[in-house]
């Protein structure tokens, strides 16, 4: 999806999943309001002055982020209540950045594919300007195989209060130890 002047969005509705996978190039909102919508970033086709994603009522936004291209841009990030932001991402890059909020709602889920790894992540698979989580129950499900023995970012804030810890569960493959801090 390409506009080369004035703001257009996208909105997804309905069950099913629609699949964006050459990129896109508009600057308005993207919002999934049901079923599925799977961005694929490789072709390193993003815009330069993203909009905001926002996935409601239950929907799915899954974001590949594994290949060379991977940094997907947004201004604001709302998660809402029982929905999915899924994430493929790549242990050298940043999947997803924000330069506004990133808000998660009640029974929100951030899942986090990192795929075959021989290095722990080196960036964290999301980066944005500050975090809201003002429900509880957050979950953040961490999978991929060959973690080596250390830490790792998985979400980075650079302003505001940070969120309640509490209100945050993680779910990691078998045999990693996980624990939550703040930046």
């Amino acid at each position: 999806v390409n506009n080369s002047s004035g703001t257009l969005s996208l909105t997804k509705v309905g069950a099913g999943t629609q699949t964006l996978a050459g990129g896109y190039a508009y600057s308005g909102t993207t919002l999934v309001t049901g079923g599925k919508l799977n961005l694929i970033t490789s072709l390193g086709i993003v815009p330069g002055s993203p909009g905001d994603l926002v996935v409601s009522n239950g929907a799915v936004l899954a974001i590949d982020a594994s290949g060379s291209f991977s940094t997907l841009p947004a201004n604001n990030i709302v998660v809402g209540t029982n929905s999915t932001l899924s994430i493929s991402a790549s242990s050298a890059a940043t999947a997803l950045n924000a330069n506004g909020s990133l808000t998660l709602r009640d029974n929100a889920t951030i899942k986090l594919d990192y795929g075959t790894l021989s290095i722990n992540p080196n960036l964290p698979a999301i980066m944005a300007g500050s975090i809201s989580a003002p429900r509880a129950k957050i979950l953040i499900d961490v999978s991929g195989i060959g973690f080596p023995t250390g830490t790792f970012s998985l979400i980075q804030y650079s302003r505001a209060t940070p969120p309640n810890l509490s209100n945050f569960s993680l779910q990691l493959s078998p045999g990693v130890l996980p624990t939550l801090h703040n930046n």
